[in-house]
């Protein structure tokens, strides 16, 4: 098969939401004390007590507006003591491209669409459900771009999904371009 170049390009990408009850208990995998209004199994977590690109496993106990809301999260805090009324944001992430073929990822630019600064981050989330940060959390000031090409080319492998997640609405617009047909 001969390999060909792809652009995949989404606009817009963001949804995100912010609590500022949560409970977060001594090495736990459990964030509890939040409404679970707009957070979705696979969300990234973003909170200072639990390591970068950890991700919504489930949501155990609903609570659209309350604050009886318990999650379930892929890692343990890292807080060494309970930690009460904590703010916590949920990033969905936006899938950009799934792969049928092998393929490289060779270039890609995340633009801020927004005022103020925003932090963006691209996951490869491969075949087996493992999730790895490519960028994580990194500041994308206003009227400003992140280019993804210094960095060298990454294979994609066939059904791995390469996703973004922005700490804004809408924030950032994305452009991956992909070199499809590897051998």
């Amino acid at each position: 098969m001969a390999e060909t170049f792809a652009n995949k390009s989404v606009r817009r990408v963001g949804v995100t939401t912010t609590v500022r009850t949560a409970s977060i208990g001594l090495a736990t995998d459990r964030i509890t004390n939040i409404s679970t209004f707009n957070v979705n199994t696979g969300a990234l977590v973003d909170a200072a007590q639990f390591v970068g690109g950890t991700r919504v496993l489930s949501v155990e106990q609903t609570s659209n507006f309350g604050t009886s809301g318990e999650i379930i999260v892929d890692s343990t805090s890292t807080n060494v003591s309970a930690a009460l009324t904590q703010t916590v944001g949920f990033h969905s992430m936006t899938a950009i491209d799934t792969p049928t073929q092998k393929t490289i990822l060779v270039a890609g630019t995340l633009a801020n669409n927004t005022v103020d600064q925003v932090t963006a981050s691209v996951v490869l989330e491969q075949h087996n459900n493992e999730s790895i940060n490519i960028v994580h959390d990194v500041p994308i000031p206003a009227g400003s771009s992140l280019v993804l090409s210094d960095a060298g080319k990454l294979v994609v492998g066939i059904g791995s999904t390469l996703s973004v997640a922005v700490n804004a609405n809408s924030g950032v617009d994305v452009s991956f371009s992909l070199l499809r047909g590897v051998t």
